[in-house]
């Protein structure tokens, strides 16, 4: 068996993709009845069935079934999850030629699309108590303070890969960025605001601290600060885009290291949660693209499922 690229079905792929013909969000499936139905009613359109299939196998009959490898979409669309199909059965199988191609049709994907900036969460298991003025001062508003993230903490596995915050990962949005201070990430609930400075952030040595001077209001006193009083709301947690990241393999094990974050928001949270993010999947997938020798096949088959959900 000799595998090699397919020139007319890269070629093929290149164009469908330049006129938007892309499904990105389907997970991937490739019957017999799919192949069937590209061969046409006579069973014979070669062309159609080949342009559809990334690679071939010289050794067999370009009239068979057999000598199309690496079916890449149907319904007259590439498959961002077939691609990626392709590159786990491809780096398994050692064929670098084929691991290249689909990697490349991927990028094509991904910059001809629209890709806004998404959303991610993370919690931090770190203190948060409520701040009472001095007796002297009874002026003064009631305060919550604590950590929103801990520097070099490592997080819990989300699916396939760990997490840290590299020390100044939100050193930028400390300089100009608009922060809110949020009750279980709710944007109906604002406690604080950088901007007006009711919000005050900081980076230390442990992470990223926080202090809310908190709205005078019955439902904050009932909602927020009795729970956080009683000891009921321990954690928080904080929204952010990624603008840098970089990845590793230590002892087997993928560790994504947050560089340099855009902060959205800071928040106490009832059920602080690692939430698989589409953003970190989308990571994930670059870095694997740029050092695949970084990468084990069991992560390989992780990512996969998670590009399905993309």
């Amino acid at each position: 068996m000799t595998i090699s690229v397919n020139a007319k079905g890269k070629s093929h792929a290149k164009s469908l993709i330049s006129s938007g013909d892309v499904d990105t969000s389907s997970a991937w499936s490739f019957s017999a009845d799919d192949g069937n139905a590209l061969l046409g009613e006579n069973g014979d359109n070669w062309a159609a069935y080949g342009a559809m299939h990334l690679a071939v196998d010289s050794s067999a009959d370009p009239e068979t079934k057999e000598h199309y490898k690496y079916p890449l979409g149907k319904n007259g669309k590439v498959y961002r999850s077939g691609l990626i199909a392709i590159r786990q059965r491809a780096g398994q199988q050692g064929e670098t030629a084929v691991y290249d191609a689909a990697g490349a049709l991927i990028e094509s994907i991904d910059g001809t699309r629209s890709m806004p900036k998404q959303r991610e969460e993370r919690f931090a298991n770190a203190e948060l108590r409520v701040v009472m003025p001095p007796e002297t001062d009874a002026c003064k508003p009631k305060r919550i303070a604590g950590y929103a993230a801990r520097f070099n903490s490592m997080s819990e596995n989300l699916g396939g890969f760990r997490e840290r915050i590299a020390p100044g990962a939100f050193a930028g949005s400390l300089l100009d960025a608009d922060v809110r201070a949020l009750w279980n990430h709710d944007a109906n609930i604002v406690l604080g605001r950088n901007k007006s400075g009711t919000l005050r952030l900081m980076e230390d040595d442990v992470g990223l601290h926080f202090e809310v001077d908190m709205p005078e209001t019955q439902l904050v006193q009932d909602m927020v600060m009795g729970p956080i009083t009683r000891g009921d709301v321990t954690q928080c947690s904080f929204g952010f885009y990624t603008i840098e990241d970089s990845w590793e393999n230590v002892d087997g094990e993928m560790i994504r290291t947050l560089l340099k974050c855009e902060l959205l928001d800071v928040s106490p949270v009832t059920y602080p949660a690692y939430p698989e993010t589409n953003v970190a999947a989308r990571s994930m997938e670059a870095a694997r693209s740029a050092q695949p020798q970084l990468w084990q096949n069991d992560i390989m088959r992780r990512r996969l499922e998670l590009d399905a959900t993309v």
